[in-house]
């Protein structure tokens, strides 16, 4: 199971504290845990405004 987050902001510094929320308010909220295999970040668009998916593998 996966669960996708949609990347809001100027990339990078939107993929980065975007991160940082999964892990220190998603996670903790929710009684999901990390399955442990890669994540993923998914790009579409041109630069220099592309958006961006955070796929986050959970258990």
């Amino acid at each position: 199971m996966w669960v996708v987050f949609e990347v809001q902001g100027p990339i990078p510094e939107a993929i980065v504290s975007t991160w940082k929320q999964i892990f220190s308010e998603w996670f903790p909220s929710h009684r999901y845990e990390h399955a442990e295999i890669a994540s993923l970040e998914e790009y579409m668009g041109a630069y220099p405004n592309p958006s961006c998916k955070i796929w986050v593998p959970i258990k």
